[in-house]
């Protein structure tokens, strides 16, 4: 199931209840799961910012100016920093400049090399370890973040997470329109988005664990039962201990070694 959502108010007070159901792949009816498991992607259960990987491919291969790589370098630096507010604002700027026009079949291919090269080998050990561990017990896994499709889609599909929220990008006549579908979930338009995904299969959010690394999921980690920061800057980590939330070290892959909860290790998906 790919999750989709609208919503007029990032903020979700006015949020769709048209969320989809979760659907069974072999028998195509509601699936009744008692927990779920929202994962953030960059800087949780990557090591790396996986859209500024897909921005430093383009600018290798020439297919965006200088100009523009310094926007992108910009707007990711703001990120680390900018208020929640000022961010789905900034990101829709700046995807209108870099996707307005271009060919869908192309950029995709673009995309998908750089998971296969650079991104699935950036999946840190400790995430994949309680990604398997909430699997296991049969919780229903969630990949919820603010990249493009064209590069979360792919990273789903090879940890077989089949519930994504991300922000999509639309399409016409075989070309970017440089706009997206739904509210980017970003911000407390993350928090909207898991209000949304959980209503529209019935989870109550007090059942739901996540997983985040940024002050401005702290809008998403206070709706739920259980929030694990990970690796956290001071202010998230300030806040976290001030709410009693769980504080996790997830070491890059290759770093050095930390205490994580046992669990048995989930192998690299192999390059293809």
């Amino acid at each position: 199931m790919r999750a989709m959502w609208t919503g007029d108010d990032p903020s979700g007070a006015s949020a769709s209840p048209k969320a989809p159901l979760a659907r069974d792949g072999a028998m195509d009816r509601p699936v009744a799961m008692d927990r779920m498991v929202f994962f953030d992607l960059d800087r949780t259960l990557l090591a790396v910012d996986s859209e500024m990987a897909l921005g430093r491919r383009l600018a290798a291969d020439r297919a965006i100016s200088l100009r523009t790589t310094l926007r992108i370098l910009a707007g990711y630096l703001y990120y680390r920093a900018a208020p929640s507010r000022d961010l789905q604002e900034m990101k829709r700027r700046l995807l209108r400049r870099l996707l307005r026009g271009r060919e869908v079949a192309a950029l995709e291919a673009v995309a998908s090399k750089v998971v296969e090269d650079e991104l699935l080998a950036a999946l840190v050990p400790a995430g994949l370890r309680a990604l398997e561990r909430h699997s296991g017990a049969g919780d229903r896994i969630v990949l919820l973040s603010a990249a493009v499709d064209i590069v979360v889609e792919p990273i789903a599909r090879a940890l077989a997470i089949d519930t994504v929220v991300c922000t999509r990008l639309v399409r016409a006549n075989g070309r970017f329109t440089g706009e997206v579908e739904n509210p980017i979930p970003m911000g407390p338009g993350k928090a909207a988005a898991l209000r949304v995904t959980c209503a529209g299969l019935g989870v109550d959010p007090a059942r739901v664990v996540a997983y985040a690394d940024h002050y401005s999921d702290r809008h998403m980690l206070r709706l739920v039962g259980t929030a694990v920061v990970v690796n956290p800057e001071r202010k998230l980590r300030a806040l976290a201990r001030a709410r009693g939330w769980r504080i996790e070290r997830w070491p890059a892959p290759g770093g050095s070694a930390q205490p994580v909860p046992t669990g048995r290790c989930v192998p690299r998906p192999a390059r293809r």
